[in-house]
């Protein structure tokens, strides 16, 4: 039995009881399942449930034996192809809230912090208030002009958020254009980046002109599935989610240390209870040592399991290039800023590049040519186009690191 399983044994116990007791779609599954009493294999067993198993079957996963009151929908941002539909309660929520509060209590933010975000509204700047007192500022993802960040700055400025909430693109962005105008930096006690790859060439700017920054992974149907510490590293968030990670072919789960698709059972969640659910993600987790001592670390890799790369021998899921990544910073490949990667053909890629003005290398675009022909391991052309800022998805207006156009 894994240490991450008898850590949340007791919890699983509770959701799943719940699930067997008020969910017409789990009262089967779990039957045969001796619920007071579980091993790990047994609750592998346990079929993984799909996005689009979710929608098909959404008003059956639902608890409808509860009262619930303010229930709130939630969207997906799509990035699997279309977004979900996803309702909690106004119980689930504040058990959440809980949960992420205490997961940031390491960076000394208070109890009710005053949270600024970027967002996907039109308007340039929505304000939020509690009574009197302003408690969000929010930010429009669009039209990112040197005007807008100009506005972005002051505001922040004069607001002075506890915590400022975005995508690592936007927030790289952001933190270059302070750097390049010469503003002093803002010095925001938290900067969380969600919901996007972050790479490592992007966190000392972030840090430097921004703040402290932390690395939240979660998704909508769960929230928190894990927060880094002030040590830097990725932590499951335990008291939140159940977390497997199984191979992206048969689906066993794979032991710890191998690298698969992120499995997610919630465990607060009991309005719409998600239980072995596919992200989409790709990661693993390792036992670590760390200065806040939590134990167990979990690392993302670049891409999801739908992210397929289109070779003469069939499809290459996108994680290979994560390759890229690790090299950032090495001697060599310091001029990276920012990068993407597309296939516009079954043989030709384009890498969008944005230079780190302060680390120009000559031989850096023929050494990223050879190192993404070296993980792609047949004949590729490979183009690179440096551009001052990278593609990102019109309607949830993320910045992917991969791109396929092949159909």
């Amino acid at each position: 039995m894994s240490l991450l399983f008898e850590q949340v044994q007791g919890s699983l116990q509770k959701i799943l009881l719940h699930c067997k007791d008020n969910c017409e779609y789990y009262h089967d599954i779990l039957s045969q399942l001796n619920i007071e009493k579980f091993s790990k294999s047994e609750f592998e067993n346990i079929p993984l449930l799909t996005k689009k198993k979710l929608v098909e079957n959404s008003d059956l996963i639902r608890d409808r034996t509860g009262s619930y009151e303010n229930i709130y929908t939630v969207y997906t941002s799509g990035t699997t192809g279309f977004p979900l539909r996803y309702d909690r309660s106004q119980e689930d929520k504040i058990r959440e809230g809980l949960i992420l509060q205490e997961l940031r209590y390491s960076f000394k933010i208070p109890r009710n912090p005053i949270v600024a975000m970027f967002g996907l509204h039109k308007e340039p700047i929505i304000y939020t208030y509690n009574g009197n007192q302003r408690k969000i500022t929010s930010l429009s993802l669009h039209n990112l002009s040197e005007e807008r960040f100009f506005l972005y700055y002051y505001t922040l400025r004069d607001f002075k958020p506890d915590i400022l909430q975005g995508y690592a693109s936007v927030l790289y962005e952001f933190a270059q254009f302070i750097r390049t105008r010469g503003l002093e930096p803002l010095e925001i006690t938290l900067v969380e980046n969600r919901s996007e790859h972050l790479q490592n060439s992007q966190f000392d700017d972030i840090t430097r002109y921004l703040g402290k920054l932390s690395n939240m992974y979660g998704a909508s149907e769960t929230y928190p599935i894990a927060y880094s510490c002030p040590h830097g590293k990725l932590h499951i968030s335990g008291k939140n989610v159940y977390i497997e990670v199984v191979d992206m072919n048969s689906f066993e789960v794979l032991p710890i240390g191998q690298t698969g698709e992120i499995v997610v059972t919630s465990l607060t969640n009991r309005l719409t209870p998600i239980i072995r659910y596919r992200t989409g993600d790709i990661g693993m987790i390792n036992y670590c040592e760390c200065q806040c001592g939590n134990t167990i670390e979990l690392t993302l890799m670049m891409g999801r399991t739908g992210d397929q790369i289109k070779t003469p021998n069939g499809y290459l899921n996108a994680v290979v290039l994560r390759r890229l990544f690790d090299h950032f910073g090495d001697p060599g490949y310091e001029g990276i800023g920012e990068l993407q990667i597309i296939q516009e053909k079954e043989d030709i890629f384009t890498i969008n590049l944005v230079e780190n003005v302060n680390h120009m290398n000559d031989n850096l675009v023929s050494n990223l040519v050879s190192l993404v022909k070296n993980c792609l391991g047949y004949s590729v052309e490979v183009n690179v186009c440096k551009v001052s800022e990278l593609e990102r998805n019109p309607t949830n207006r993320k910045c992917p690191p991969f791109i396929s156009r092949c159909k």
